[in-house]
Protein backbone atom coordinates (compact mmCIF):
# COMPACT_ATOMS: atom_id res chain seq x y z
CA UNK A 1 0.00 0.00 0.00
CA UNK A 2 1.35 3.43 -0.94
CA UNK A 3 1.94 6.12 1.68
CA UNK A 4 -0.91 8.19 0.24
CA UNK A 5 -3.37 5.32 0.49
CA UNK A 6 -2.19 4.50 4.00
CA UNK A 7 -2.69 8.08 5.20
CA UNK A 8 -6.12 8.40 3.58
CA UNK A 9 -7.27 4.97 4.77
CA UNK A 10 -6.23 5.69 8.36
CA UNK A 11 -7.80 9.14 8.48
CA UNK A 12 -11.03 8.62 6.53
CA UNK A 13 -14.13 8.62 8.72
CA UNK A 14 -16.81 8.39 6.02
CA UNK A 15 -16.28 7.59 2.36
CA UNK A 16 -16.41 10.51 -0.03
CA UNK A 17 -19.13 10.66 -2.67
CA UNK A 18 -18.23 9.62 -6.20
CA UNK A 19 -18.01 13.07 -7.79
CA UNK A 20 -16.39 14.21 -10.99
CA UNK A 21 -13.44 16.63 -10.74
CA UNK A 22 -14.29 20.26 -11.44
CA UNK A 23 -12.47 23.26 -12.84
CA UNK A 24 -11.42 26.36 -10.97
CA UNK A 25 -14.14 28.95 -10.42
CA UNK A 26 -13.72 32.31 -12.20
CA UNK A 27 -11.01 34.61 -10.90
CA UNK A 28 -13.50 37.05 -9.30
CA UNK A 29 -14.88 34.16 -7.22
CA UNK A 30 -11.68 32.25 -6.47
CA UNK A 31 -9.43 35.14 -5.44
CA UNK A 32 -11.59 36.36 -2.50
CA UNK A 33 -11.84 32.75 -1.29
CA UNK A 34 -8.06 32.42 -1.38
CA UNK A 35 -7.67 35.72 0.45
CA UNK A 36 -10.02 34.47 3.19
CA UNK A 37 -7.82 31.41 3.60
CA UNK A 38 -4.69 33.57 3.79
CA UNK A 39 -6.20 35.94 6.35
CA UNK A 40 -7.68 33.27 8.61
CA UNK A 41 -5.62 30.10 8.19
CA UNK A 42 -2.27 30.92 6.67
CA UNK A 43 -1.98 33.84 9.09
CA UNK A 44 -1.89 31.35 11.97
CA UNK A 45 0.06 28.53 10.34
CA UNK A 46 2.35 30.03 7.66
CA UNK A 47 3.73 26.76 6.26
CA UNK A 48 3.33 27.79 2.63
CA UNK A 49 3.82 31.15 0.93
CA UNK A 50 1.07 33.37 -0.45
CA UNK A 51 2.96 33.57 -3.73
CA UNK A 52 2.92 29.75 -4.01
CA UNK A 53 -0.86 29.66 -3.55
CA UNK A 54 -1.56 32.38 -6.10
CA UNK A 55 1.08 30.85 -8.37
CA UNK A 56 -0.78 27.54 -8.31
CA UNK A 57 -4.02 29.28 -9.22
CA UNK A 58 -2.36 31.10 -12.10
CA UNK A 59 -0.67 27.93 -13.36
CA UNK A 60 -4.03 26.16 -13.50
CA UNK A 61 -5.60 29.07 -15.33
CA UNK A 62 -2.78 29.00 -17.86
CA UNK A 63 -3.26 25.26 -18.36
CA UNK A 64 0.20 24.20 -17.19
CA UNK A 65 -0.43 23.41 -13.52
CA UNK A 66 1.05 20.23 -12.05
CA UNK A 67 -0.28 17.90 -9.33
CA UNK A 68 0.97 20.13 -6.51
CA UNK A 69 -0.78 23.12 -8.07
CA UNK A 70 -4.07 21.21 -8.26
CA UNK A 71 -3.74 19.93 -4.70
CA UNK A 72 -2.85 23.35 -3.30
CA UNK A 73 -5.45 25.42 -5.16
CA UNK A 74 -8.41 23.09 -4.68
CA UNK A 75 -7.71 22.34 -1.02
CA UNK A 76 -7.39 26.06 -0.23
CA UNK A 77 -10.78 26.62 -1.86
CA UNK A 78 -12.23 23.59 -0.06
CA UNK A 79 -11.01 24.81 3.34
CA UNK A 80 -12.57 28.22 2.78
CA UNK A 81 -15.95 26.91 1.67
CA UNK A 82 -16.19 24.25 4.39
CA UNK A 83 -15.23 26.91 6.95
CA UNK A 84 -17.95 29.26 5.71
CA UNK A 85 -20.57 26.51 5.73
CA UNK A 86 -22.94 26.47 8.70
CA UNK A 87 -24.42 23.06 7.89
CA UNK A 88 -23.51 19.84 6.13
CA UNK A 89 -26.66 20.22 4.09
CA UNK A 90 -25.64 23.59 2.67
CA UNK A 91 -24.44 24.40 -0.85
CA UNK A 92 -21.08 25.72 0.41
CA UNK A 93 -20.29 22.44 2.14
CA UNK A 94 -21.27 20.40 -0.91
CA UNK A 95 -19.09 22.59 -3.11
CA UNK A 96 -16.20 22.20 -0.65
CA UNK A 97 -16.48 18.41 -0.90
CA UNK A 98 -16.40 18.68 -4.70
CA UNK A 99 -13.16 20.67 -4.52
CA UNK A 100 -11.77 18.15 -2.04
CA UNK A 101 -12.53 15.24 -4.36
CA UNK A 102 -10.84 17.13 -7.20
CA UNK A 103 -7.69 17.62 -5.10
CA UNK A 104 -7.59 14.00 -3.93
CA UNK A 105 -7.20 12.79 -7.52
CA UNK A 106 -3.56 13.85 -7.14
CA UNK A 107 -2.93 12.28 -3.71
CA UNK A 108 -0.66 9.49 -5.02
CA UNK A 109 1.62 12.08 -6.61
CA UNK A 110 1.81 14.74 -3.87
CA UNK A 111 1.68 12.60 -0.71
CA UNK A 112 5.18 11.17 -1.02
CA UNK A 113 7.25 11.29 2.20
CA UNK A 114 10.79 12.58 1.99
CA UNK A 115 10.39 16.27 1.29
CA UNK A 116 9.21 19.47 2.98
CA UNK A 117 6.66 19.76 0.22
CA UNK A 118 5.07 16.50 1.42
CA UNK A 119 4.60 18.01 4.90
CA UNK A 120 3.00 21.09 3.36
CA UNK A 121 0.59 18.96 1.33
CA UNK A 122 -0.46 16.95 4.39
CA UNK A 123 -0.92 20.15 6.41
CA UNK A 124 -3.39 21.42 3.81
CA UNK A 125 -5.39 18.24 4.35
CA UNK A 126 -5.05 18.70 8.13
CA UNK A 127 -6.64 22.13 7.82
CA UNK A 128 -9.45 20.71 5.73
CA UNK A 129 -10.12 17.99 8.30
CA UNK A 130 -10.53 20.71 10.94
CA UNK A 131 -13.59 22.01 9.09
CA UNK A 132 -14.91 18.67 7.80
CA UNK A 133 -14.58 16.07 10.58
CA UNK A 134 -17.33 14.03 8.92
CA UNK A 135 -14.89 12.85 6.26
CA UNK A 136 -11.46 13.03 7.93
CA UNK A 137 -10.05 12.50 11.42
CA UNK A 138 -7.56 15.28 12.12
CA UNK A 139 -5.74 13.27 14.81
CA UNK A 140 -4.29 10.82 12.26
CA UNK A 141 -3.46 13.49 9.70
CA UNK A 142 -1.55 15.77 12.06
CA UNK A 143 0.31 12.70 13.31
CA UNK A 144 1.31 11.86 9.73
CA UNK A 145 2.54 15.42 9.13
CA UNK A 146 4.55 15.33 12.37
CA UNK A 147 6.19 12.01 11.55
CA UNK A 148 7.28 13.17 8.09
CA UNK A 149 8.65 16.38 9.63
CA UNK A 150 10.61 14.45 12.27
CA UNK A 151 11.97 12.01 9.67
CA UNK A 152 13.20 15.01 7.68
CA UNK A 153 14.87 16.47 10.77
CA UNK A 154 12.76 19.62 10.75
CA UNK A 155 12.68 19.51 14.56
CA UNK A 156 16.38 20.42 14.59
CA UNK A 157 17.98 23.47 13.01
CA UNK A 158 20.70 22.59 10.55
CA UNK A 159 24.28 22.82 11.94
CA UNK A 160 26.34 25.85 10.92
CA UNK A 161 28.44 23.61 8.69
CA UNK A 162 25.40 23.10 6.42
CA UNK A 163 25.00 26.11 4.17
CA UNK A 164 21.37 26.94 3.38
CA UNK A 165 19.80 30.04 1.89
CA UNK A 166 17.97 32.22 4.38
CA UNK A 167 14.64 31.59 2.63
CA UNK A 168 15.10 27.80 2.88
CA UNK A 169 15.94 28.04 6.57
CA UNK A 170 12.85 30.18 7.14
CA UNK A 171 10.47 27.81 5.35
CA UNK A 172 11.90 24.85 7.31
CA UNK A 173 11.12 26.69 10.53
CA UNK A 174 7.66 27.78 9.37
CA UNK A 175 6.73 24.25 8.40
CA UNK A 176 8.09 22.80 11.65
CA UNK A 177 6.31 25.32 13.89
CA UNK A 178 3.05 24.89 11.98
CA UNK A 179 3.27 21.15 12.62
CA UNK A 180 4.17 21.82 16.27
CA UNK A 181 1.29 24.26 16.83
CA UNK A 182 -1.31 22.02 15.19
CA UNK A 183 -0.04 18.91 16.98
CA UNK A 184 -0.32 20.69 20.34
CA UNK A 185 -3.84 22.04 19.91
CA UNK A 186 -5.18 18.78 18.45
CA UNK A 187 -3.53 16.62 21.14
CA UNK A 188 -4.77 18.76 24.03
CA UNK A 189 -8.29 18.91 22.62
CA UNK A 190 -8.35 15.10 22.54
CA UNK A 191 -6.34 14.90 25.81
CA UNK A 192 -3.80 12.65 24.12
CA UNK A 193 -0.02 12.57 24.05
CA UNK A 194 1.93 14.85 21.76
CA UNK A 195 3.58 13.26 18.73
CA UNK A 196 6.98 14.53 19.89
CA UNK A 197 8.27 16.29 23.01
CA UNK A 198 9.53 19.83 23.41
CA UNK A 199 12.86 18.48 24.65
CA UNK A 200 13.47 16.64 21.38
CA UNK A 201 13.33 19.84 19.31
CA UNK A 202 15.77 22.68 18.82
CA UNK A 203 14.49 25.15 16.26
CA UNK A 204 14.78 28.95 16.32
CA UNK A 205 11.68 31.01 15.66
CA UNK A 206 10.88 31.94 12.07
CA UNK A 207 10.88 35.56 10.93
CA UNK A 208 7.53 37.23 11.60
CA UNK A 209 6.44 39.84 9.10
CA UNK A 210 3.19 41.75 8.83
CA UNK A 211 1.31 38.71 7.55
CA UNK A 212 2.52 36.38 10.30
CA UNK A 213 2.08 38.48 13.45
CA UNK A 214 -0.84 36.33 14.60
CA UNK A 215 1.22 33.17 14.02
CA UNK A 216 3.81 34.42 16.50
CA UNK A 217 1.18 34.87 19.21
CA UNK A 218 -0.37 31.47 18.46
CA UNK A 219 3.06 29.89 18.79
CA UNK A 220 3.60 31.63 22.13
CA UNK A 221 0.33 30.20 23.41
CA UNK A 222 1.19 26.71 22.13
CA UNK A 223 4.55 26.77 23.93
CA UNK A 224 2.87 27.62 27.25
CA UNK A 225 0.19 24.98 26.69
CA UNK A 226 2.76 22.36 25.72
CA UNK A 227 5.01 22.94 28.71
CA UNK A 228 2.29 22.72 31.35
CA UNK A 229 0.24 20.02 29.64
CA UNK A 230 3.31 17.79 29.77
CA UNK A 231 3.74 18.52 33.47
CA UNK A 232 0.11 18.04 34.46
CA UNK A 233 -1.10 15.33 32.10
CA UNK A 234 1.84 13.38 30.72
CA UNK A 235 4.23 12.90 33.61
CA UNK A 236 3.91 9.11 33.78
CA UNK A 237 1.79 7.16 36.23
CA UNK A 238 3.21 8.82 39.35
CA UNK A 239 1.00 11.42 41.00
CA UNK A 240 2.13 15.03 40.87
CA UNK A 241 2.88 16.38 44.37
CA UNK A 242 2.95 20.09 43.48
CA UNK A 243 -0.13 20.21 41.25
CA UNK A 244 -1.55 23.43 42.67
CA UNK A 245 1.77 25.24 42.25
CA UNK A 246 1.98 24.15 38.60
CA UNK A 247 -1.60 25.28 37.97
CA UNK A 248 -0.88 28.70 39.46
CA UNK A 249 2.26 29.09 37.36
CA UNK A 250 0.40 28.06 34.20
CA UNK A 251 -2.46 30.46 34.87
CA UNK A 252 0.01 33.27 35.53
CA UNK A 253 1.85 32.65 32.26
CA UNK A 254 -1.43 32.51 30.34
CA UNK A 255 -2.48 35.81 31.90
CA UNK A 256 0.77 37.50 30.91
CA UNK A 257 0.55 36.11 27.39
CA UNK A 258 -3.04 37.36 27.04
CA UNK A 259 -2.11 40.81 28.32
CA UNK A 260 0.55 40.98 25.59
CA UNK A 261 -1.93 40.52 22.76
CA UNK A 262 -2.25 43.68 20.65
CA UNK A 263 -5.70 45.25 20.64
CA UNK A 264 -5.56 45.63 16.86
CA UNK A 265 -4.81 41.95 16.15
CA UNK A 266 -6.65 41.02 12.97
CA UNK A 267 -8.84 39.46 11.83
CA UNK A 268 -11.28 39.83 14.71
CA UNK A 269 -12.20 36.14 14.50
CA UNK A 270 -8.62 35.23 15.46
CA UNK A 271 -8.87 37.25 18.66
CA UNK A 272 -12.06 35.42 19.57
CA UNK A 273 -10.44 32.06 18.88
CA UNK A 274 -7.48 32.89 21.11
CA UNK A 275 -9.79 34.07 23.90
CA UNK A 276 -11.81 30.84 23.73
CA UNK A 277 -8.74 28.65 23.68
CA UNK A 278 -7.07 30.45 26.58
CA UNK A 279 -10.13 29.86 28.76
CA UNK A 280 -10.33 26.23 27.61
CA UNK A 281 -6.68 25.80 28.61
CA UNK A 282 -7.29 27.27 32.07
CA UNK A 283 -10.19 24.86 32.58
CA UNK A 284 -8.16 21.93 31.27
CA UNK A 285 -5.30 22.66 33.66
CA UNK A 286 -7.72 22.69 36.59
CA UNK A 287 -8.62 19.06 35.89
CA UNK A 288 -5.34 17.10 35.89
CA UNK A 289 -5.82 13.31 36.08
CA UNK A 290 -3.09 12.54 38.63
CA UNK A 291 -3.37 15.11 41.38
CA UNK A 292 -2.28 13.45 44.67
CA UNK A 293 -5.55 14.31 46.35
CA UNK A 294 -8.54 16.52 45.74
CA UNK A 295 -7.44 19.98 44.69
CA UNK A 296 -8.25 22.89 47.06
CA UNK A 297 -11.90 23.98 47.24
CA UNK A 298 -10.72 27.29 45.84
CA UNK A 299 -10.12 25.45 42.52
CA UNK A 300 -13.80 24.60 42.17
CA UNK A 301 -14.71 28.28 42.34
CA UNK A 302 -12.02 29.06 39.79
CA UNK A 303 -13.48 26.37 37.56
CA UNK A 304 -16.92 27.98 37.83
CA UNK A 305 -15.41 31.39 37.03
CA UNK A 306 -13.55 30.19 33.92
CA UNK A 307 -16.51 28.12 32.69
CA UNK A 308 -18.87 31.09 32.92
CA UNK A 309 -16.33 33.28 31.10
CA UNK A 310 -15.89 30.62 28.43
CA UNK A 311 -19.67 30.25 28.01
CA UNK A 312 -20.00 33.97 27.34
CA UNK A 313 -17.02 33.98 24.99
CA UNK A 314 -17.98 30.95 22.87
CA UNK A 315 -21.59 32.11 22.73
CA UNK A 316 -20.41 35.49 21.49
CA UNK A 317 -18.43 33.70 18.78
CA UNK A 318 -21.27 31.47 17.60
CA UNK A 319 -23.62 34.46 17.66
CA UNK A 320 -21.38 36.45 15.30
CA UNK A 321 -21.74 35.16 11.74
CA UNK A 322 -18.25 36.25 10.68
CA UNK A 323 -16.52 34.82 13.75
CA UNK A 324 -18.62 31.63 13.67
CA UNK A 325 -17.29 30.82 10.18
CA UNK A 326 -13.84 30.41 11.69
CA UNK A 327 -14.92 27.80 14.24
CA UNK A 328 -13.49 24.34 13.58
CA UNK A 329 -13.75 20.83 14.95
CA UNK A 330 -11.17 21.64 17.63
CA UNK A 331 -13.49 24.37 18.93
CA UNK A 332 -16.30 21.81 19.09
CA UNK A 333 -14.15 19.35 21.05
CA UNK A 334 -13.12 22.10 23.45
CA UNK A 335 -16.69 23.29 23.95
CA UNK A 336 -17.86 19.74 24.70
CA UNK A 337 -15.01 19.30 27.20
CA UNK A 338 -15.80 22.57 29.00
CA UNK A 339 -19.46 21.60 29.19
CA UNK A 340 -18.50 18.20 30.63
CA UNK A 341 -16.32 19.85 33.29
CA UNK A 342 -19.19 22.20 34.14
CA UNK A 343 -21.66 19.33 34.52
CA UNK A 344 -19.20 17.40 36.69
CA UNK A 345 -18.66 20.49 38.84
CA UNK A 346 -22.41 20.84 39.41
CA UNK A 347 -22.83 17.17 40.22
CA UNK A 348 -19.89 16.88 42.63
CA UNK A 349 -19.51 20.35 44.19
CA UNK A 350 -22.89 22.11 44.04
CA UNK A 351 -23.02 22.67 47.82
CA UNK A 352 -19.55 24.22 47.80
CA UNK A 353 -19.85 26.51 44.77
CA UNK A 354 -23.30 27.86 45.66
CA UNK A 355 -22.47 28.63 49.27
CA UNK A 356 -22.40 32.29 50.30
CA UNK A 357 -18.83 31.94 51.56
CA UNK A 358 -15.70 31.83 49.41
CA UNK A 359 -12.90 29.40 50.34
CA UNK A 360 -9.57 30.94 51.24
CA UNK A 361 -6.91 30.49 48.57
CA UNK A 362 -3.96 28.22 49.38
CA UNK A 363 -0.83 29.90 50.66
CA UNK A 364 0.50 32.09 47.87
CA UNK A 365 4.07 31.82 49.13
CA UNK A 366 3.95 28.08 48.44
CA UNK A 367 1.95 28.15 45.24
CA UNK A 368 3.20 31.20 43.40
CA UNK A 369 0.72 33.79 42.16
CA UNK A 370 -2.76 32.56 43.06
CA UNK A 371 -5.35 33.27 40.33
CA UNK A 372 -7.88 35.79 41.69
CA UNK A 373 -11.55 34.98 42.11
CA UNK A 374 -13.73 37.58 40.42
CA UNK A 375 -17.19 36.13 40.96
CA UNK A 376 -19.81 37.10 43.49
CA UNK A 377 -19.79 35.66 47.00
CA UNK A 378 -23.58 35.36 46.86
CA UNK A 379 -24.77 31.81 46.30
CA UNK A 380 -27.89 33.02 44.50
CA UNK A 381 -25.84 35.24 42.19
CA UNK A 382 -23.64 32.27 41.32
CA UNK A 383 -26.73 30.15 40.67
CA UNK A 384 -28.06 32.74 38.23
CA UNK A 385 -24.68 32.82 36.45
CA UNK A 386 -24.60 29.01 36.31
CA UNK A 387 -28.09 28.83 34.80
CA UNK A 388 -27.12 31.40 32.18
CA UNK A 389 -23.91 29.52 31.43
CA UNK A 390 -25.82 26.29 30.96
CA UNK A 391 -28.05 27.97 28.40
CA UNK A 392 -25.14 29.66 26.61
CA UNK A 393 -23.17 26.41 26.38
CA UNK A 394 -26.24 24.59 25.07
CA UNK A 395 -26.70 27.22 22.39
CA UNK A 396 -23.04 27.11 21.34
CA UNK A 397 -22.89 23.31 21.26
CA UNK A 398 -26.12 23.18 19.27
CA UNK A 399 -24.60 25.52 16.68
CA UNK A 400 -21.43 23.44 16.47
CA UNK A 401 -23.45 20.25 16.21
CA UNK A 402 -25.38 21.66 13.28
CA UNK A 403 -22.22 22.90 11.60
CA UNK A 404 -20.37 19.59 11.85
CA UNK A 405 -23.26 17.13 11.90
CA UNK A 406 -24.99 15.75 14.95
CA UNK A 407 -23.02 12.79 16.19
CA UNK A 408 -22.82 10.89 19.46
CA UNK A 409 -20.83 13.53 21.43
CA UNK A 410 -23.48 16.16 20.78
CA UNK A 411 -26.31 13.79 21.67
CA UNK A 412 -24.52 12.87 24.90
CA UNK A 413 -24.10 16.56 25.70
CA UNK A 414 -27.84 17.11 25.43
CA UNK A 415 -28.56 14.31 27.91
CA UNK A 416 -25.99 15.62 30.39
CA UNK A 417 -27.24 19.18 29.99
CA UNK A 418 -30.81 18.23 30.85
CA UNK A 419 -29.56 16.54 34.03
CA UNK A 420 -27.34 19.52 34.95
CA UNK A 421 -30.18 21.97 34.46
CA UNK A 422 -32.39 19.83 36.68
CA UNK A 423 -29.77 20.14 39.47
CA UNK A 424 -29.73 23.92 39.12
CA UNK A 425 -33.52 24.19 39.01
CA UNK A 426 -33.82 21.99 42.10
CA UNK A 427 -31.43 24.24 44.03
CA UNK A 428 -33.33 27.30 42.81
CA UNK A 429 -36.65 25.82 43.95
CA UNK A 430 -35.27 24.97 47.40
CA UNK A 431 -34.05 28.56 47.86
CA UNK A 432 -37.38 29.99 46.74
CA UNK A 433 -39.17 27.83 49.32
CA UNK A 434 -36.84 28.76 52.17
Amino acid sequence: MSFARLVLAASTVHELPNLKPVSLPPRHIANPMVQYYIDHYLALYPFISESKIFGSLEALRMGNGDAVDHWTAFLVLAVTLASKSSSQNGSKYNEAVTYLVTALKYAEIVLLPGSIQAVQMVLLLVQYSLVDPYHFEVWYLVGAAARIAIDLGLHQDQPLTVQLEGSKIDIRRRVYYSVYALDRTVSMSYRRSFTFSDDSANVARFRTGTSSVAAGYVLGLREIQSSFFMKLFRSGSVSIPNTWSIICSATDELRRWKEGLPQQLQPEAVKGMLQNETLFTQILFLSPPRAPKRLPDYCQLLMLQYVTEYAVSISSTTGNSEAAEFLGWIDALQALFVADMFFRLLEQHAVLIFADATPDPPNASQAGTVPPLQISNSGQDKLVIALESCQLLDSAVEYLGTKFGYSRPFAEHKTKSVYACSILQKIDSQWNLS
